[in-house]
C-alpha cells in the first residue's frame, strides 16, 4: 500500500476524531481517547481492505465513493438490512507530506429521485471531508443511500477557489454481494475445509475475501449490529482485541463493521469474481490458535475503481460492495 494512501486515511481519522470532540462539549479525556481510538481503527481498517483490492492513491487529486454492505440486524433476527453510506475528498495541492482535505464548496449525491447533500465535516486546522454519515457522538443523523440495482449514482461539486465545478458518475452493480454459505448463525469445524460461495457484484472486477475472529456483541454472541465494549483501549473490545475498537461502533444495525486487522485475519484477493472459493482447514486452525477465536466472520469485498480528468489531473471514483456472516466454532 502506498504512503499517500495510508496519510489519506490517517487524515480522515483525524477529521473525524477532532469533530467528535468537537460535538459534545461535556465528553471527558477518556471519552475523547476512545473517539480517538474508533476514527484511527476505520482508517486501519479502510486501508488494509484497500491495500488487499490493490488500490492506490498516488498522483490522484482525491477521491469519490459510494457503497453498500448488509448487515443482519440483531433486533430483527429474520431480516437482513443494506447500508449505503458516500465520502469525498480532494486533497490539499500545497501539502507535501500530508493529504489533508480541501474545501470544494457543495457535494450532494444524485440517485434515483434522491438529492443528497453531503455533510461537510471541517477538522481544527480547517481540513475538510464530506460524508454521508455521521462520525460517533455526533447529533447529525446518517444517512441510508439506497441500492437500486444497476443505477446511476452522480457526484455533483459546485467547487472552489481550488477546485472546479465538476459532475462524475459511478454505475451500481446488478445486485450486491451475498454470502450463501457459509450460513449465518451456523456452526462449523476447523478440521475440514470452508467453501465459501456467494451471488452478487460486478462480473468485471475482483474481489477481497476475508476471515477473521467473531467479535462480542450487544444482544448476544451472534449478533452483528456491532462490537462492544465497556473498557478503555486496550480492553477486551479494544484496538488488540477481537471485537475492534469503539464502543460507539456497535450503537445500532448501521454501526461500522469489525475492524479489520491484517494480522489477525485470512486475507485472500481474487482477480475475478468467481463465486466461491475454498479456505484451507489448515489455514482456519492456524487463525483459532493464533486469536484464540470461539467464532469467525466470513467477509466478501468488492472495491471497483475509475480514474476521471479533472482540473488537470485524476480524481479516484470508488465503488464499494460486500456482505459478512458470522458462524460459532464446533
Amino acid at each position: 500500500m502506498t504512503k499517500s494512501l495510508y496519510v489519506l486515511f490517517l487524515s480522515i481519522a483525524v477529521v473525524l476524531a477532532a469533530l467528535v470532540g468537537c460535538s459534545d462539549q461535556s465528553a471527558n479525556e477518556p471519552d475523547a481517547a476512545n473517539a480517538a481510538d474508533v476514527a484511527g481503527g476505520v482508517a486501519q481498517s479502510e486501508l488494509t481492505l484497500m491495500k488487499a483490492a490493490g488500490i492506490g492513491l498516488d498522483g490522484s487529486k482525491g477521491v469519490f465513493s459510494v457503497g453498500w454492505r448488509q448487515m443482519f440486524n440483531p433486533n430483527s433476527p429474520e431480516n437482513e438490512i443494506t447500508i449505503g453510506r458516500a465520502m469525498a475528498v480532494v486533497f490539499d495541492p500545497t501539502q507535501q507530506t500530508r493529504r489533508d482535505g480541501i474545501d470544494i464548496g457543495t457535494v450532494s449525491l444524485n440517485y434515483g429521485s434522491n438529492h443528497l447533500e453531503l455533510q461537510k465535516r471541517v477538522g481544527p486546522n480547517g481540513e475538510v471531508l464530506y460524508t454521508s454519515f455521521a462520525p460517533p457522538r455526533d447529533n447529525t443523523a446518517d444517512t441510508n443511500i439506497e441500492f437500486i440495482s444497476s443505477g446511476s449514482y452522480e457526484f455533483e461539486v459546485t467547487g472552489s477557489t481550488n477546485f472546479s465545478a465538476m459532475s462524475a458518475s459511478l454505475t451500481a452493480p446488478a445486485a450486491l454481494l451475498d454470502i450463501t454459505s457459509p450460513v449465518r448463525g451456523n456452526s462449523i469445524s476447523t478440521v475440514a475445509d470452508v467453501t465459501m460461495t456467494w451471488m452478487g457484484g460486478l462480473s468485471s472486477s475482483g474481489v477481497v475475501i476475508a476471515v477473521m475472529p467473531r467479535p462480542e456483541f450487544r444482544g448476544g454472541p451472534m449478533g452483528e449490529g456491532g462490537p462492544h465494549r465497556e473498557g478503555g483501549p486496550g480492553g477486551a473490545g479494544g484496538p488488540h482485541g477481537s471485537g475492534g475498537p469503539g464502543r460507539m461502533m456497535g450503537s445500532g444495525p448501521g454501526g461500522h463493521p469489525p475492524m479489520l486487522d491484517s494480522t489477525r485475519a485470512i486475507i485472500v484477493r481474487l482477480d475475478d469474481n468467481p463465486g466461491t472459493y475454498t479456505i484451507a482447514a489448515s489455514k482456519l486452525q492456524e487463525l483459532v490458535t493464533k486469536t484464540s477465536a470461539t467464532g469467525l466472520v466470513f467477509t466478501v469485498s468488492q472495491l471497483a475503481s475509475t480514474d476521471i480528468s479533472h482540473d488537470g489531473g485524476t480524481v479516484m471514483l470508488v465503488l464499494r460492495n460486500g456482505d459478512r456472516v458470522g458462524v460459532s466454532l464446533e
